[in-house]
């Protein structure tokens, strides 16, 4: 047999002499290990960078997921003063501009009493599909007088009325500590959809209204109430003369008993 050519041989040994022509010689292959630590090494090199790009694609998709997610909060922070435009007609609410802050109006009335002094006067105007853009500005005409109140509102004098305004980016929308409400007790439930209730006891903080009865419009009931229940009353501070008295604008009714 040439053995020549033959590169690598696994040799029998402590085999007796006469028998060593008879052994089978095993060829193998030609590996090298610099080589087959060099394919390791690549592997490795190569699962490295594989990692690598994985990681890098999942840092670029959690970047992109956050700049997204970035700009929708940004558009609803916005959208918090563009939504407040009426849709139908493309006008705002009544807003003014003070401290750099604008307040738009709640649609509440102010009855807590409060000191005479004003601080400050609406100068400046612009039109309702505006919102103002520097201090003592309205979109709703000047000349107002305006009073600071708790915190986030104002209280602005129109046609004499202390109507209540607050800060257009807060999500607030309950009512107001200076609008007046009384506990009353439910005297009777009229076919017309009023209440016929007997004064109880007015809150603090405002003139007490007369012990009596008065019908109140029960649009703004929050839940079904019985002939005995107490209940608690918001409105504008309006009361008209009939007999029994009238109340103005109510804003809510709840049941307290």
């Amino acid at each position: 047999m040439e053995t020549s050519n033959l590169k690598n041989m696994v040799v029998l040994k402590n085999l007796p002499s006469n028998i060593v022509d008879e052994a089978i010689i095993v060829l193998k292959a030609n590996k090298k290990t610099k080589k087959l630590q060099k394919i390791e090494n690549k592997k490795i090199l190569e699962n490295q960078e594989n990692k690598k790009d994985k990681e890098y694609i999942l840092k670029e998709a959690e970047m992109i997921v956050n700049n997204y997610i970035s700009k929708i909060e940004n558009k609803e922070n916005d959208d918090v003063v563009q939504n407040e435009q009426t849709a139908d007609t493309g006008s705002y609410p009544p807003c003014v501009m003070v401290d750099g802050v604008i307040y738009k109006d709640t649609g509440y009335v102010a009855s807590m009493p409060g000191c005479g002094t004003m601080d400050g006067e609406i100068v400046s105007t612009v039109a309702g599909t505006e919102l103002p853009s520097e201090n003592n500005q309205s979109n709703f005409g000047s000349g107002y007088h305006y009073q600071r109140s708790s915190e986030g509102q104002l209280i602005v004098v129109i046609d004499d009325e202390r109507i209540i305004f607050r800060d257009i980016e807060k999500d607030d929308t309950s009512i107001p500590i200076e609008v007046i409400n009384f506990n009353a007790k439910v005297k009777e439930i009229t076919d017309d959809g009023e209440l016929l209730v007997t004064h109880v006891s007015t809150a603090e903080g405002f003139c007490q209204m007369n012990d009596g009865e008065y019908y109140v419009s029960a649009e703004n009931l929050a839940e079904d109430v019985q002939v005995g229940d107490i209940v608690t009353i918001w409105f504008n501070g309006m009361i008209q003369e009939t007999y029994p008295a009238q109340l103005g604008v109510v804003y809510r009714i709840i049941k307290t008993q």
